[in-house]
This record gives structure tokens, sequence and C-alpha cells, in this order.
């Protein structure tokens, strides 16, 4: 944008001055960067295996989050800086059913919906405790050599996941 502004120096003049719909940019974005640390505080979490931030925990958080966000942009939320909208406008309430309905899309992983418009940035299913969902997959070990024996006994071929605790393909795959 600074490129354009450059050269084009009066496209700046038509840009709309700073005031209240800067601040509820600001909220929004706060929003959005606290769910995102989040995820991240995931990644740590299982890297290191404080097991502080589960599934469930993870969706629950998430859940508040971006209900509180669609309540904001409603107008139902206030902060200090925030003037009160004299109407809800269109764009605004069209704005604000995206969070709920991604809020309402996360409860049912709750109980172990695979959610997988999330599956990227989610702990993984194996993390959760409370699971009604039937048709996920875990291997029978994760133990090399057992795996192995297992194989030779069973005559079944093998097939090893080299993966990581932040890799957002590999859990795609997985």
């Amino acid at each position: 944008p600074f490129v354009l502004f450059a050269i084009f120096p009066t496209i700046i003049k038509s840009l709309p001055k700073s005031g209240g719909w800067l601040n509820n940019v600001k909220v929004v974005l706060a929003f959005i960067e606290l769910a995102l640390a989040l995820k991240f505080l995931s990644v740590a979490d299982l890297a290191y295996g404080w097991n502080i931030l589960p599934r469930e925990t993870f969706l629950t958080l998430w859940i508040v989050i971006f209900f509180l966000l669609g309540l904001y942009l409603l107008g139902v939320i206030q902060f200090k800086h925030d003037s009160k909208p004299k109407y809800l406008s269109v764009t605004r309430l069209f704005l604000s059913i995206i969070p709920l309905a991604f809020a309402i899309y996360m409860i049912p992983g709750l109980w172990g919906a695979p959610c997988k418009a999330i599956s990227a940035f989610a702990p993984p299913m194996s993390t959760q405790d409370f699971n009604l969902y039937t048709n996920a997959f875990e291997p029978d070990t994760k133990d090399f050599e057992l795996a192995m024996e297992m194989s030779r006994k069973e005559n079944k071929p093998v097939m090893l996941d080299f993966t990581g605790f932040g890799c957002v393909n590999c859990r795609e795959m997985e």
C-alpha cells in the first residue's frame, strides 16, 4: 500500500479519516490476535507435552472468543473508547454473523466432531478426552520395533508417518 500511496498521493486524500470505525477495526483484530495466540500456545503445548490446552479447552476458548467478537460487532458489548452505534448497518450485521456462525460451527467439536475447517489450527483429536466421533483412525502403536513385529506376525505392511507437532500439513494428512 505504501508504494501505491507514493505513486498516487491523491489516494490518501480519499481515505476515510480515523475515528470510531478504526477503533472497531483494532478491537476486531485484537480478538483475532487472541485466537491466533491460543493456536501458537497449543503448538508449544504439544511440543513440550504440558497438556494444558487439550482440544476441548482450545475449542471452548475459541468459541467464547468468536462469540464475544460477534456480540461486539452487534453492539451488545462495548469498550471504553467505543461510541454507541445509532443503528445496526447491514454490513455490520453480516460481519457479526460470520464469527457467530463460526462459534456455532465449533460447538460439535467439543464432543469429537472433526471440525475439518479448523483441523489445521486446533490440537489433534488425540488430545481430546471426551470423543463421540467413531470414524477417527488411531494407530495400534507408535513404537517402531513393536509395529515391525506386529507386521511380521500379521503379514501386513507398515505405514510410517513422519510428523511434527506444529506441522499443519502433517495433521491434515493424518
